[in-house]
C-alpha cells in the first residue's frame, strides 16, 4: 500500500484503500492507465505533465478530478480494486465538492463511467450536477478560460475543452433517452473552439478560433481546416437538429428533417481531406475525429431509420433502449432513400471499428452507438437485404459483437448490450438461410413477424432481462 515515503507515490498501488488514493499523481498505474486507454478519446482534462504541475502547485485543486481519472483508469487494469476509487468519489460528493472547473471535470468523468457501468439514472443525475455547476460558474463563456487559467494557456484550453465535452455528452445522453432536445442546446455560450490534440498535449496552444468562424468557413478561401474537436462539436449540434424529428405525436416534422439532412450534408461537404478518415499520417487513429465520424453516422441513422423500411421488431423494442418509444407505423415508412441512408450510415459506423485492432482504445460510447448500428443491420437483414449484402451485414454484426467483447471486462454495460444484440440477431439469423431467405418452419406456436423462428432457442434469462431493463 502506498505511503508518503513511497518513491512511487500514493497512486502506485491500484489496490490502495480509499483513504490513500487522493494524493500524489507523479507515478500512478491508475493514472497512466487513464491516459493510455481513455484520454485520447476524451482529451479535456489536463495532459499528464500539466496535471502533475498543477498538483505540485495546488494539490487540493485537482484532488477530486484525480479520483475520477484514477477510477476510470483502474477499470482498465485487470483485477484492480476500482471500487476503492469510486468510494473516494462518493465520499467527496457527499462532502460537497468545491464549485470550480476541476469539479465539473470530475463529475463529467464520473457520469460517463456510470453510464457505461449500466447505472443510467444515476449517471444522468451526476451529469445534471455537472451542467448546473458549469453554467453557474460561467464555464460556457469565453472569459472563463482567460480568468481562471492564471496565464496558463494549457489550462485555458482545458476549460474550453471541458465546456464542449459537457455539451457533447449532454447531447448524446439526450439521444440515448429519446429526448426531443438536450439542456445545453438552449444555453447561451461563446466559448472558443479547442485546438488540435497534439498542440494541446505539447503545450503549443494557438490563438483560439470561434464557432462563428467555423460556421462561416464555407465563405473563406482555402480548405477551412479546423481541429478534430471542432468537427466533433458540430456533429453534436447535428444531433441537436435531429432529435426533434422523431416525434411521438405523429406531427409533421418534414421541415425539421430537411434541415437536419442539410446540416449533415454540409458537415461532409466541408470536411477537409485530412479529416475524411480518422487516421493520421503515421497510421494511428485520431480518436477525437473517430468520435466525430461515429457520432455523425449515429445521427444519420437516428434521422433516417424511423422513416425507412427497417422496422423496429418486437424483439428490438423489448430489448433495446435505443429503439424509439413510438410505433414506426406513424412515421414515413417504405421510403427507399431513407432506407439506404440508414443502412449506409450503420455500415460506415461499423467499418470504423476495423481501423484499430484494439477497440478499447476508442471512446466507450462505441458500445451504445455500435448497438444502434448493429440493430439497424439486423433489421436490414430481416426486412431488406438478400444475397451477398445480407452476408456482409451479418459479418458486420459479428465485428461489433467482437468489439463489445473487448469491453466486457471493463464496462459492465457491455455485457448487457452484447446480450441484447445477440438476442435480436438470433431471432433473425436462426430463421434465415445464408443468403437471407426465410426458412419456412412450423408456425403453430404463433411466433409472429419481427421475432423470427429463432426465438424458440433464445436465452430466457437474457430475454427476461430485456423486460426488466
Amino acid at each position: 500500500m502506498g505511503s508518503l515515503d513511497d518513491s512511487a507515490g500514493l497512486f502506485s498501488d491500484p489496490f490502495a484503500a480509499p483513504q490513500d488514493i487522493d494524493e500524489n499523481p507523479h507515478q500512478s498505474k491508475a493514472l497512466d492507465s487513464f491516459y493510455a486507454s481513455f484520454f485520447k478519446g476524451h482529451p479535456f482534462v489536463l495532459p499528464k505533465a500539466r496535471l502533475v504541475n498543477q498538483f505540485d502547485k495546488d494539490p487540493s485543486s485537482v484532488a477530486h478530478v484525480i479520483k475520477a481519472m484514477a477510477f476510470i483508469g483502474a477499470l482498465y487494469i485487470p483485477n484492480s480494486a476500482s471500487q476503492a476509487y469510486r468510494a473516494a468519489i462518493e465520499t467527496a460528493i457527499a462532502n460537497h465538492l468545491p464549485r470550480n472547473g476541476f469539479t465539473v471535470q470530475c463529475l463529467l468523468l464520473y457520469a460517463g463511467a456510470l453510464e457505461w457501468s449500466g447505472e443510467q439514472d444515476y449517471a444522468r443525475s451526476i451529469l445534471d450536477k455537472a451542467k448546473s455547476m458549469a453554467l453557474d460558474i460561467g464555464l460556457q463563456s469565453r472569459r472563463f478560460a482567460r480568468a481562471h487559467s492564471d496565464g496558463c494557456l494549457v489550462l485555458a484550453e482545458s476549460w474550453r475543452r471541458t465546456w464542449w465535452e459537457l455539451y457533447i455528452i449532454d447531447a448524446i445522453f439526450g439521444g440515448i433517452g429519446h429526448l426531443p432536445t438536450f439542456a445545453l442546446w438552449h444555453a447561451e455560450y461563446d466559448a472558443d473552439l479547442p485546438c488540435e490534440e497534439m498542440d494541446y498535449i505539447q503545450g503549443n496552444i494557438p490563438p483560439p478560433r470561434t464557432l462563428a468562424e467555423y460556421d462561416d468557413r464555407a465563405f473563406e478561401d482555402g480548405d477551412g481546416l479546423f481541429s478534430s474537436f471542432a468537427y466533433l462539436i458540430d456533429a453534436s449540434r447535428m444531433l441537436g437538429t435531429a432529435l426533434p424529428t422523431v416525434d411521438e405525436q405523429g406531427d409533421d416534422t418534414t421541415s425539421q428533417v430537411k434541415n437536419a439532412e442539410a446540416n449533415i450534408t454540409s458537415w461532409h461537404l466541408y470536411l477537409p481531406e485530412s479529416k475524411k478518415e480518422p487516421v493520421q499520417p503515421d497510421g494511428s487513429v485520431d480518436e477525437v475525429m473517430f468520435r466525430a465520424h461515429m457520432l455523425l453516422n449515429t445521427v444519420t441513422t437516428h434521422l433516417h431509420r424511423p422513416r425507412s423500411r427497417l422496422h423496429y421488431s418486437t424483439m428490438e423494442i423489448l430489448c433495446s433502449r435505443y429503439a424509439p418509444p413510438q410505433n414506426a407505423s406513424v412515421l414515413e415508412v417504405f421510403n427507399e432513400r431513407h432506407t439506404m441512408q440508414a443502412v449506409n450510415a450503420a455500415k460506415a459506423l461499423v467499418q470504423l471499428f476495423t481501423l484499430s485492432a484494439s477497440p478499447t482504445t476508442h471512446s466507450p460510447f462505441i458500445m451504445c452507438m455500435g448497438s444502434m448500428a448493429a440493430a439497424t443491420h439486423i433489421s436490414a437483414c430481416e426486412y431488406y437485404l438478400k444475397g451477398s449484402e445480407y452476408a456482409h451485414a451479418k459479418d458486420r454484426v459479428r465485428v461489433f459483437l467482437g468489439a463489445l467483447r473487448a469491453f466486457e471486462d471493463i464496462w459492465p454495460q457491455a455485457r448487457k448490450w452484447s446480450g441484447e444484440v445477440k438476442l435480436m440477431a438470433k431471432a433473425v439469423f436462426d430463421s434465415r438461410g445464408k443468403n437471407g431467405e426465410l426458412i419456412v418452419q412450423n408456425q403453430q406456436d404463433g411466433v409472429g413477424s419481427g421475432l423470427g423462428a429463432g426465438v424458440a432457442g433464445l436465452d430466457l434469462a437474457l430475454l427476461r432481462s430485456c423486460f426488466e431493463s
